[in-house]
Formats: structure tokens, sequence, C-alpha cells
């Protein structure tokens, strides 16, 4: 369960794939007040600046009380962190935005590690 979209990669993460982490390179100088996300039980918006990144209907329904959003730093990268709490934590999805070919990538976890970071400007 990976793939990728303009902008972002994602993947499922934890024990059993219940969560879906979506990954956004951002700039180092982005903050709080510049990102609006808003997770729903079928659809998620993702914008970051002036930019919206995802703003669709998800592949599958969310827990829109456990889902949440992180910064992380990683080898001088900044990354935005979206993690989508599945409602049925053992449903494989095959993509992240319902009715869109999944790009699906087998070195996604390269790409998510060491992507270019968008120009949010």
């Amino acid at each position: 369960e990976s793939g990728c979209g303009p902008g972002y990669g994602w993947q499922a993460t934890g024990n059993d794939g219940e969560e879906i982490c979506i990954t956004i390179p951002i700039d180092k100088d982005t903050t709080v007040k510049q990102l609006n996300i808003d997770v729903r039980t079928f659809t998620l918006k993702v914008k970051v600046k002036d930019k919206v990144l995802i703003d669709d209907k998800i592949f599958a329904e969310v827990d829109m009380d456990e889902s949440h959003w992180d910064f992380q730093e990683k080898k001088g990268d900044f990354y935005l962190l979206v993690y989508l709490a599945k409602l049925k934590g053992v449903q494989r999805w095959e993509s992240l935005l319902k009715d869109k070919p999944a790009i699906i990538r087998s070195d996604i976890q390269t790409a998510i590690l060491d992507p270019q970071v968008i120009d949010v400007d």
C-alpha cells in the first residue's frame, strides 16, 4: 500500500497498515498558520501556503478524530506528515484518492525520504 501523487507520497503505516501516512515536502520556513488541513470521513484537503495539494474524495473512510498531522525534519529536509486513521484498519488501499488511478512505485520509501521540495510560492 503505497504510491505517489503530485507533490506527495503515501504509504500504509502501523503494525497492520491501520494508518495511511502522506508525506509532503515543504519549505523549512513553513508555519502552522500557512497550512489548511481538513480531514473528513470521506474527503481530504491539504493546502500549503496558497497551493492546494489535495482536495478530493479519499479511497476509503477514515476516523477523523484519530487522524492527525505533524512536521518532520530529516537530513535537512522538511516534511508535513498527514496520518489518516482507517476506519477499516485491515482494508487495503489501492490508491490514496477515490476513482483516481494509483501511481505505484516500488521505490516509494526512497522517494519519500529524498524528495524535491515543492514550490508553494
